[in-house]
């Protein structure tokens, strides 16, 4: 690139520099940094101060950095706040903790340690626990909520039992992310995509249970979960995923299974299986031998899975690089 040489020439340069930058895909322009610290060196103690601190309406990315520690607090993130970029120094030390649990009536959601409602959502390198004793009693003890839309998390972990992490709505997207519990404990509606993270089963019995319970209402509803590039790990004896609801829809992509997968595979759960969409291709592992699958299990063509595993599920207007962090 040749540079300029006079000085209109170079603010012209420079705005056309400034264009690029702002325009880079996968770059994500913050204007401000608040900082959490819980020992005092930062702008707040809490991360739910720091959230509360942004404007309502806000649309430009404020990036809130939490420095290593475990913040005991139950954080939300309303649906005015959009526009939040969470970061922690590594999901190892840096801990989102809350312990609460529940039976029905009451809804699982009030249980979670962290609720992100708003739209254009971003968190790295930060952990989400419920620290709930469930083997003391089994309930309900969800360490997540996700229902805005154009979420997406990077190097992120969720710890729980019952339910860790609710896909709630929305379109999402988990990138090298830790998800670990022994019951559903990847559940909700939401057209997600989860890339390179393992699955991991804490199972205290033998089971069987179930890595996800995907809600899908009706056919023309948007939503899936779809597994590219992932892991399935730990204890117990797992199905890939039971039906929440009619159309519930789950796929595995080239991602490997450990033994503790059934032969079976997927749990109808009662419902008509003419409406559910479970599929897995180009799997590895000893779970990953289909030979005793249910039968209802989808076999899609080539240009099925591309509808699933391509930009066209749930990146049609190019969010996901938008918002790499």
């Amino acid at each position: 690139m040749q540079f300029p040489t006079s000085l209109s020439s170079f603010l012209v340069f420079s705005a056309y520099v400034f264009l690029l930058s702002s325009l880079a895909v996968g770059s994500v322009q913050v204007v401000q940094t608040i900082t959490v610290d819980k020992s005092g060196n930062g702008n707040f103690t809490t991360i739910q101060n720091a959230i509360n601190s942004v404007p309502h309406g806000n649309s430009q990315w404020i990036k809130i950095a939490v420095n290593k520690g475990v913040y005991i607090e139950q954080v939300t993130i309303q649906k005015e706040k959009q526009f939040i970029w969470l970061e922690g120094e590594d999901s190892s030390s840096t801990v989102v903790q809350w312990n609460a649990h529940a039976e029905p009536p009451v809804a699982e959601t009030a249980t979670a340690a962290f609720i992100v409602s708003a739209d254009n959502f971003i968190a790295r390198q930060i952990t989400f626990q419920n620290s709930y004793d469930y083997r003391s009693k089994q309930a309900i003890a969800v360490a997540a909520v996700v229902q805005g839309d154009k979420c997406s998390f990077y190097n992120c972990k969720f710890l729980g039992y019952q339910d860790t992490l609710c896909d709630f709505q929305g379109r999402h997207f988990f990138s090298q992310c830790w998800i670990e519990g022994g019951v559903d404990f990847i559940f909700g509606k939401a057209a997600s995509v989860y890339e390179g993270c393992t699955l991991n089963s804490i199972l205290i019995d033998e089971g069987p249970s179930w890595f996800t319970a995907h809600a899908k209402v009706n056919v023309s509803a948007p939503g899936g979960f779809v597994f590219k590039n992932c892991n399935l790990t730990g204890s117990g004896n797992m199905y890939l995923g039971r039906a929440w609801n009619r159309y519930s829809t789950v796929l595995f992509y080239k991602s490997f299974m450990s033994g503790l997968v059934v032969p079976l595979g997927w749990d109808s759960w009662q419902h008509d299986v003419s409406h559910i969409t479970y599929a897995e291709t180009n799997c590895i592992g000893p779970g990953s031998n289909t030979s005793q699958r249910v039968p209802w299990e989808k076999h899609l063509s080539g240009q099925g899975w591309d509808a699933f595993v391509g930009p066209e599920f749930n990146d049609q207007d190019g969010w996901i690089e938008q918002h790499a962090p």
